[in-house]
């Protein structure tokens, strides 16, 4: 008998944001445009109890009983390629025209837009958004996941918070790690009558490409000639919710700001000492546990002058200088916390401009 392989880049994953916490999207209300080109396959992987042993339980033949099914939700990871186009709309409708707005928008980052730019900043506060209105500017919208494999084979989850992580190396694709939690839905026994249309991408909005970076910290990055790669990680953390009322025993997932936003680069080494001598004094600040008064930001210039900044407030170095070698010249490692304080309460942010394409 003939066997099949499929190939992970054949299938397709859908995102559609939620009008109502704990109201999944219907299968027959997934259009072809709710397809989001995703790296490879998403990785499904059953939360909470699961499948329960009973070796404990007596029987007269020893082994246990059967097994049987407890709580269960979906861990979910995926990558995609880093695309923006907003909308010319501020607010929550900046997000219009990007293929990503299910996702950022059920991330929990304070939503504020000076028209018609976008600005996402951590916080630490976590509610969810009770319709679209996305109301307050913090609350995350929750959307509904399907997975479809050419096969035929489909992955539902719905009430989906998700958290990014943003990298990049000099000259590649700039991409986003995303990590999920989601609840449970039987795929097979959720409107199994509807199909999903097949996939239609958007052709105008090409992944955005690590070129035109500048690297700014005063005091410290001015005489920096390379910047090879950096990663951008806003802090949070998604937890478990369990509750016994919901049909498989999770509510919706919750999100913490459990360390600090932080942004790590490598970068060419320069010799320690003073700055403004052609040096970068990285082992003194490390040491002296300095904190910047003023920010670190990484902004990447796209096209004719557009921006997406990213931007550290009260930037501290957090892990100690770590030499490398690139290509044959010396490089370091630094990573850099955002610390939080009355005055920046939100200590990082990301900064979209409108047009970029």
């Amino acid at each position: 008998m003939a066997s099949t392989v499929i190939a992970s880049n054949t299938s397709a994953v859908y995102f559609q944001t939620q009008a109502t916490v704990g109201t999944a999207i219907a299968v027959g209300s997934i259009v072809a445009g709710d397809a989001i080109r995703v790296v490879g396959a998403p990785k499904f992987s059953p939360r909470g109890a699961g499948i329960i042993e009973r070796t404990d339980t007596m029987t007269p033949f020893g082994g246990g009983q059967a097994v049987v099914t407890g709580g269960h939700g979906w861990d979910i990871t995926f990558q995609t390629e880093l695309f923006w186009d907003a909308a010319t709309a501020g607010g929550t409708g900046g997000f219009a025209n990007t293929q990503l707005a299910a996702l950022w928008l059920a991330s929990p980052f304070t939503v504020t837009a000076a028209t018609p730019d976008v600005t996402l900043a951590v916080q630490s506060q976590f509610a969810t958004a009770g319709s679209a209105s996305r109301s307050p500017a913090y609350a995350v919208q929750p959307f509904t996941m399907f997975y479809v494999e050419s096969s035929g084979k489909r992955y539902a989850a719905f009430d989906c918070i998700a958290i990014p992580k943003i990298s990049a190396e000099y000259g590649q694709r700039i991409m986003i790690d995303w990590t999920v939690k989601g609840k449970w839905i039987d795929p097979d026994a959720y409107n199994t009558t509807a199909t999903i249309p097949a996939p239609s991408y958007a052709t105008d909005q090409p992944p955005l490409v690590a070129l035109n970076s500048a690297l700014t910290l005063a005091n410290y990055f001015e005489n920096v000639t390379a910047l090879t790669k950096w990663t951008f990680d806003p802090g949070f953390s998604l937890s478990d919710v369990g509750d016994s009322r919901e049909a498989n025993g999770f509510g919706i997932g919750f999100s913490t700001l459990a360390t600090y936003p932080s942004l790590e680069v490598d970068v060419a080494d320069l010799p320690e000492g003073a700055a403004g001598d052609n040096a970068a004094p990285d082992w003194t600040d490390a040491l002296s546990n300095k904190v910047f008064a003023t920010a670190l930001t990484l902004a990447i210039t796209v096209g004719t002058g557009d921006t997406i900044t990213f931007s550290l407030a009260n930037p501290q170095v957090i892990a100690w200088p770590a030499v490398g070698d690139t290509d044959g010249h010396r490089s370091l490692t630094l990573k850099f916390g955002a610390i939080p304080n009355a005055a920046t309460p939100s200590p990082a942010t990301i900064a979209f401009d409108a047009t970029i394409p």
